[in-house]
């Protein structure tokens, strides 16, 4: 069917393929459709599959033209990328950039653009030098991690003759009341639970809750600001009666050795508890300062390099990443379209602001696959199922369950990848000069990463 195409190289990674289909077979493809349509048409005056067909021609014919051109394109791009090694993205849709051809008299050409996976060559890398920051766990982190498991373990009792106070959990009954001072029925909720300070309800009238006792009914006026939360109260004046029906406070479990044991029966005294945190703790600085020099690394081996990245993967990046937001706040995509505008923003804007982190996010990436293809790094059958009986061990399930898991999810693929992504990580690390960098505070180190 092809009888000649050419491919043109153009910026960011697309290309122009212009594709000719030689006539005859254009000729007897708009025939076959002709023919076709010949054998089932009816049309008063002539029985049916006896309709001449330069009549089906003068009625149907620029549809027949058309429908062939679509068949001529789809054919033709079919067998071209069957033929050649600039195939497109799956994002990318080929798109027609000549005129519809519709004239099957000589030869047929038309031409479309799409994007194509970036061509680029890897820089020498031998010289980058990441730094490594040291760290030391001190008293006071272990401390802060003693007090997350105090408050973990926490218990709650009821307050007799006690005053609300920040952190307490109150039970309460509440209705607006109209302009008259009578109770709005529809407004009423009752046995509503919340912790003091939390702003967990419609009027955020935890403050006005400070002080007040166990059967007292107060008595709140709340002036509501243009940009309130809820969009029912934007600029309004409401007036809430609020009834104290339970006050319940935390109350932390003291830091011995029985607290050590009720944790973990492997921790007979706090000091065993106190050491298996400053380990775990040591263990995850390690984790986030490997993470960091490997960062530092892509993101020097980045700059250094050339990489043209397609228009449609860089939106398909940032569409990933919309909606990724849009399920952090569990909504939809369009519903954050809104949000947006009601800020005097649009989705095109967001994307431009993300445009650089994303473009270095693929560049990144693509620096990873390519210097795990130039390596050769592979991962067996066997890595796999050690990595599945890993994951199953911490989750109390079989290998067999695991690997059944993400087999179901379509993810055996990444999973093999991301191995991949470790070796290679394993090997960088092993590689790459690294020089001391400053003390810092575990809490600094890790509190960029949570």
């Amino acid at each position: 069917m092809i009888k000649d195409k050419e491919i043109q190289k153009l910026d960011n990674s697309a290309v122009r393929l212009t594709i000719t289909i030689d006539q005859h077979d254009a000729q007897k493809m708009y025939d076959e459709l002709l023919a076709r349509l010949q054998k089932d048409a009816q049309i008063p005056g002539f029985r049916k599959g006896k309709v001449p067909t330069y009549i089906l021609e003068k009625k149907f014919g620029e549809g027949l033209r058309y429908e062939t051109a679509e068949r001529l394109i789809q054919e033709g791009l079919r067998e071209a990328f069957d033929q050649i090694e600039e195939k497109p993205l799956s994002y990318s849709v080929p798109s027609l950039t000549s005129d519809f051809p519709t004239d099957f008299s000589k030869d047929v050409t038309f031409t479309v653009e799409y994007d194509v996976y970036p061509e680029f060559t890897l820089p020498d890398y031998s010289d980058i030098t990441v730094e490594e920051p040291k760290v030391t766990i001190s008293k006071e982190d272990i401390a802060r991690e003693l007090e997350k498991l105090r408050k973990q373990n926490s218990y709650v009792v009821e307050k007799q003759d006690g005053e609300v106070k920040e952190g307490d959990i109150v039970t309460v009954d509440y209705w607006e009341l109209d302009g008259e001072g009578n109770p709005v029925e529809e407004s009423r909720r009752e046995d509503y639970v919340f912790t003091v300070g939390t702003r967990y309800n419609l009027y955020e009238f935890d403050d006005d809750l400070i002080g007040a006792k166990k059967g007292e009914v107060r008595t709140i006026t709340k002036e509501f600001p243009e940009d309130y939360r809820f969009e029912e109260f934007r600029g309004k004046t409401i007036t809430v009666q609020v009834e104290i029906k339970a006050i319940k406070e935390q109350r932390l479990p003291d830091l011995d050795d029985e607290f050590a044991q009720d944790i973990d029966e492997a921790y007979q005294t706090l000091d065993d508890l106190k050491k298996a945190i400053e380990e775990r703790l040591m263990e995850q600085a390690k984790a986030v300062i490997r993470q960091k020099k490997i960062d530092q690394f892509l993101t020097e081996l980045a700059k250094r390099t050339e990489i043209p990245i397609p228009a449609s993967m860089l939106k398909a990046e940032m569409d990933a990443s919309y909606q990724q937001l849009a399920q952090q706040y569990r909504t939809t995509v369009e519903a954050l379209d809104k949000v947006l505008e009601q800020d005097g923003k649009t989705r095109e804007q967001i994307y431009e602001e993300w445009k650089p982190s994303a473009t270095e996010a693929l560049k990144k990436r693509l620096i990873i696959t390519r210097l795990i293809e130039e390596r050769k790094i592979e991962v067996s059958d066997d890595e796999l199922e050690t990595f599945f009986k890993e994951v199953a061990e911490g989750a109390g399930a079989s290998a067999d369950q695991v690997k059944a898991y993400y087999a179901q999810m379509g993810q055996l693929e990444q999973i093999r990848y991301d191995l991949k992504e470790r070796k290679l990580f394993d090997q960088l690390l092993e590689e790459i000069k690294v020089k001391k960098g400053p003390k810092v505070p575990f809490v600094d180190l890790v509190g960029a990463n949570e």
